[in-house]
């Protein structure tokens, strides 16, 4: 999306690794005082004593985590090299996240340990697979996508709404607006469909406003992934609603509102804290 709106953009996954990391560096600590010392929610819950857990490295288990560590090697480092380089080129934009992990997946597929592989994929599919939120999630994504067409208004009456509120506002005010407003909408309509409307209109403003704009980005691809509202915000949201038998949709309305506020805070210092220091 951010390419779209400009081609020469580079997103620097390194900063958003960052500044996820400094967002829940302040949002886990402040949610845990909030959640112990203002609310105090009651529960009637006994932890089970249980005898010293004895990790078991198995065969399978060794080489599962060696694999997983090359992917998160393959994952993350290349990142850190100039666009321009051969190693970017090749790991971040030819064969991407989704192409090391299906090789991974490949790769556990072929190694056998006691004459079976590793990871069988017909049995992955058939037991490790749940249907149930997938087909939610893939429900509730059709459906959203359908608010963002011409022919529906919702992208012209959001920019008709908006307008007269950021007019004359600094950039700091600009992004703060449309981080709270991407984090609201996301819990109800799908991260794309909120990254595709939402993200044009904001960048065009903040660029016209200042600077702030690559700090704003780094956020917002971290608010347009937090939608657990509703089961068509992702698929954590289609998830929770789906397993009623431990969870009810009135809890989760709940504490997921009281979540998201702390977490707005947060992002609301984040936001004023790196465009203070020119980000």
């Amino acid at each position: 999306v951010a390419r779209s709106f400009d081609p020469s953009y580079n997103y620097d996954t390194m900063l958003w690794i960052g500044a996820n990391f400094l967002v829940n560096l302040i949002f886990i600590p402040l949610a845990l005082f909030v959640l112990r010392f203002v609310i105090r929610p009651k529960f009637n819950f006994k932890m089970k004593q249980h005898e010293t857990y004895k990790m078991n490295l198995t065969p399978e288990i060794k080489i599962v985590s060696i694999v997983f560590g090359i992917l998160l090697v393959a994952l993350i480092v290349p990142n850190m090299f100039p666009a321009t380089s051969t190693v970017y080129q090749l790991f971040v934009t030819k064969i991407g996240p989704a192409g090391l992990l299906a090789a991974a997946a490949g790769v556990l597929a072929v190694i056998p340990v006691n004459g079976k592989p590793i990871l069988k994929i017909d049995e992955g599919i058939k037991n490790g697979v749940t249907w149930g939120v997938l087909i939610m999630m893939s429900c509730a994504i059709t459906i959203s996508n359908y608010l963002t067409v011409d022919g529906v208004g919702i992208l012209p009456t959001i920019v008709n709404l908006i307008e007269p509120f950021v007019q004359g506002k600094s950039s700091l005010v600009i992004a703060i607006m449309f981080v709270v407003i991407g984090l609201i909408m996301t819990n109800f309509i799908n991260d794309a469909v909120t990254a595709t409307v939402l993200y044009p209109i904001a960048a065009a403003l903040i660029q016209d406003s200042g600077n702030g704009l690559v700090l704003f980005t780094t956020l917002f691809a971290a608010v347009t992934i937090q939608g657990c509202f509703m089961p068509s915000g992702s698929a954590i949201g289609a998830m929770f609603h789906s397993n009623t038998e431990w969870l009810k949709s009135k809890d989760i309305f709940i504490w997921v509102t009281i979540l998201m506020a702390i977490l707005c805070v947060c992002l609301v210092f984040i936001m004023w804290l790196g465009i203070m220091m020119g980000f």
